[in-house]
């Protein structure tokens, strides 16, 4: 079998789905928007089996917001399938060879990506950067603390206003927040705005200060349910975005007193989510399930390492270890004003396979949880508790998107 990676022509989108469909194993709505199909079509790559499309992956123009914060050109992996008759024939190795290919070819510095399954891609070199933290809180659990009253006010927003607001809200708030990426005017229609469930009723609010200004939002679907005459309405949380804490807490606070629900499903909270801190009862916000969410591949180490801030200045030599045995060997001087970074060779203070280095990158995963788990080799006494202090942040790294 001779596969033969290329972009495919717009003629062969149809087809490109119809392989998705079947990798996936679902069906698409055929009234469902192309504009995310359509979008960075030029960096979508097929592996053809003679005429036969048998695998798809494609990367999209994204960036990445990186402690500092800044925001980093990345590439995002998508449409990751290969057909059920051509699996465990090296077709998905092939395509990832393509795409970093392709992101190194136009200055990426890394390639990061949203796994449907959790075990296939360190294998490629991507570590888990941020974690998904999806909650569940009972209505009559659900009072907040008394807390003093900032102003502003919650509105509703119709759908139409919402397409204007959300992603100017969105590209206001994802520069300030590690983890967060880019969502590019393709990215919303078909990802975001027409993916409500059957049967569910889509919300759009925003919180906007005394003068007008709208600085957080929240998207949320209510799934309506009658028993014997009792309403049994759930809340399903998809987004909530917000530039401080008191627009955050003024979107929390109208959430919990939507009327006839019994229960709130928030499916992507922050692990340092402070709505638990805020309830009079913080046992209440129970936890359904913790998964990946962000997966990051540096594809240049020292260009990526160089390009965050760090929480205090220090230095560090660390020998990263590629999927494919390789070595590279860095020096790393950093401080919250800025870093440098270049390939050196200096004896190692650490030694960190690439996967690993892709997960403490955000600061979200301490490199010494991951020496725990036998990942990371520490050479030098003191190294690995000076690099987690390098490495930290503040805040939680967070994805909020999915793509």
């Amino acid at each position: 079998m001779v596969i033969e990676y290329r972009v495919i022509e717009e003629s062969e989108l149809d087809a490109y789905l119809v392989a998705d469909e079947l990798a996936f194993g679902f069906r698409r709505n055929p009234n469902e928007p192309l504009d995310w199909p359509r979008g960075d079509l030029d960096r979508a790559f097929a592996a053809f089996d003679g005429a036969e499309i048998a695998g798809t992956g494609r990367n999209y123009t994204f960036e990445l917001t990186v402690p500092g914060p800044a925001c980093v050109p990345a590439a995002a992996v998508s449409w990751i399938g290969t057909l059920p008759t051509h699996r465990r024939r090296g077709v998905l190795v092939g395509m990832m060879d393509v795409l970093h290919r392709d992101a190194r070819e136009r200055g990426e510095m890394l390639a990061m990506l949203t796994a449907s399954e959790g075990g296939i891609y360190a294998r490629f070199g991507y570590g888990i950067a941020t974690m998904r933290l999806a909650c569940r809180i009972a209505r009559e659990n659900a009072a907040l603390r008394d807390a003093p009253s900032a102003g502003g006010r919650v509105r509703l927003l119709s759908s139409d206003d919402a397409r204007r607001v959300l992603p100017e809200l969105w590209d206001r708030v994802r520069p300030r927040c590690p983890g967060y990426v880019s969502r590019p005017s393709f990215w919303w229609p078909s990802t975001y705005f027409d993916r409500a469930e059957e049967g569910a009723a889509r919300m759009y609010a925003v919180h906007e200060t005394p003068d007008g200004h709208v600085d957080g939002s929240v998207t949320y679907e209510v799934h309506n349910r009658w028993h014997g005459g009792f309403p049994d309405a759930r809340v399903e949380v998809w987004d909530i975005v917000s530039e401080n804490d008191t627009a955050r807490r003024a979107l929390c606070e109208y959430l919990l007193s939507v009327d006839l629900v019994t229960r709130y499903d928030i499916i992507n909270a922050p692990l340092d989510e402070p709505l638990r801190w805020w309830l009079v009862n913080p046992r209440a916000m129970q936890a359904e399930y913790l998964i990946d969410q962000l997966w990051v591949r540096l594809l240049d180490v020292a260009v990526c390492l160089a390009a965050r801030r760090y929480e205090v200045p220090g230095t560090v030599t660390i020998e990263v270890v590629e999927p494919d045995g390789s070595r590279t060997r860095v020096a790393l001087d950093g401080g919250s004003d800025g870093a440098q970074c270049a390939v050196t060779t200096a004896t190692a203070d650490l030694t960190i396979p690439l996967p690993a280095l892709g997960s403490a990158y955000l600061g979200g995963i301490s490199l010494s949880s991951l020496g725990r788990a036998g990942l990371v080799e520490e050479h030098t006494a003191g190294a690995l508790a000076r690099a987690d202090a390098m490495f930290r942040t503040r805040v939680a790294p967070h994805t909020p998107s999915w793509f």
